[in-house]
């Protein structure tokens, strides 16, 4: 379920606080920057230092701020982030990706790997099969322009349809009003 503030974010009301770009670097190093944990880590060696010598227990926290995290990378790499997030001490924050069509069809992507992500999948995921039907943005976006069409040709006024990229409304002007669900994978 998808929360009022993660709604507003979903929907461009809400900025997200701070960017953080992923190079290919090492993603445990990442994901602890991302989380705070090398803050955290930094401040417990300062503590350390001054201290004189004591002996101190130290359990490293993430931010605490955090709610969501937005993973805009390929699918390869969402592999290697995500279970680095999670030993990062942030398991129960959400995680949405921006892309499911590199998620559903890729041989290196076990749906398990994917596991408590929220991703814009426009159909259930066992309708895929990846070897009958190639699903991409691109065959989305013109199986749906080639239904318009077809209402606009044929003089529907108004519909409502699921279509390959969701949920469509058909206004007869020639204009669609898509909505792509979030469904948690």
């Amino acid at each position: 379920k998808v929360s009022n503030f993660q709604n507003n974010l979903i929907k461009g009301n809400i900025s997200p606080k701070k960017n953080y770009y992923y190079e290919q670097q090492n993603p445990q190093a990442f994901a602890a920057e991302v989380l705070g944990i090398k803050e955290s880590q930094e401040r417990f060696n300062e503590i350390k230092r001054i201290s004189s010598g004591l002996s101190i227990e130290f359990l490293p926290r993430r931010n605490s701020n955090l709610e969501i995290i937005i993973l805009d990378v390929s699918a390869s790499n969402l592999k290697r982030l995500l279970p680095a997030f999670n030993y990062n001490y942030a398991a129960d924050l959400n995680y949405f990706s921006t892309s499911s069509a590199n998620l559903l069809f890729n041989d290196e992507i076990d749906l398990y790997d994917l596991e408590k992500l929220f991703a814009p999948i426009p159909r259930p995921v066992d309708s895929y099969s990846k070897t009958n039907e190639i699903f991409s943005n691109n065959h989305a976006i013109i199986s749906d322009t080639i239904l318009v069409e077809v209402f606009r040709q044929v003089g529907i006024s108004k519909a409502l349809v699921n279509g390959y990229s969701g949920a469509l409304n058909y206004t007869g002007s020639g204009c669609v009003n898509r909505n792509i669900p979030l469904v948690q994978i």
